[in-house]
């Protein structure tokens, strides 16, 4: 059975520089995790590494999407941000 709950984290309009910082901030530190989690596995010799390879290349790859859109909010136009997480405990 599923208990799901869901967090709403960021919720509001910003100007492109702030929108820039909370977004590479969230980003920065996803990346962060899942490489020390890689190398974690890469010097204990153990575990699957596959997941945070892929991980990585998805995050970096968003981080690219992220400047392209904010490219296009620069000149004083405002971002909307919204996001959310569900947490299942199962």
């Amino acid at each position: 059975m599923s208990n799901t709950r869901s967090l709403k984290l960021i919720d509001g309009t910003y100007d492109a520089s702030d929108a820039a910082e909370i977004l590479y901030t969230v980003l920065n530190d996803k990346i962060k995790f899942h490489s020390i989690q890689l190398n974690s596995c890469l010097e204990r010799n153990q575990g699957e590494v596959s997941h945070s390879e892929s991980r990585l290349k998805q995050l970096r790859e968003e981080k690219e999407k992220i400047a392209e859109i904010l490219s296009d909010a620069k000149n004083g136009k405002k971002v909307k941000l919204r996001a959310s997480i569900d947490v299942d405990i199962e």
